[in-house]
């Protein structure tokens, strides 16, 4: 089947993104591997709870850790704006 094929709306991923386990998450977010999975018991990041255990996708993590940057960050700037009249 080409590409042309497809029915709209479908995408094919060419490739299968590995799942990370607790300590390779934090590792790469630089937190406590205990810390990480409370926040994925609290719904606080993105996480896949499978067989008992937490596992996370690093794209996943990394579009969160993104977003909380900007949205700090703008946080900041309406604050600043805020405390000079802006």
């Amino acid at each position: 089947m080409s590409s042309s094929d497809k029915p709209p709306g479908c995408t094919v991923q060419t490739a299968f993104e590995p799942l990370l386990d607790s300590r390779e998450a934090a590792g790469m977010l630089r937190m406590h591997y205990k810390t990480l999975e409370r926040w994925a018991r609290e719904d606080r990041v993105p996480a896949h709870f499978l067989h008992g255990r937490w596992f996370f996708r690093e794209s996943e993590l990394d579009a969160w850790v993104r977003s909380a940057v900007h949205s700090s960050s703008q946080s900041v700037r309406l604050n600043s704006g805020e405390r000079h009249g802006i």
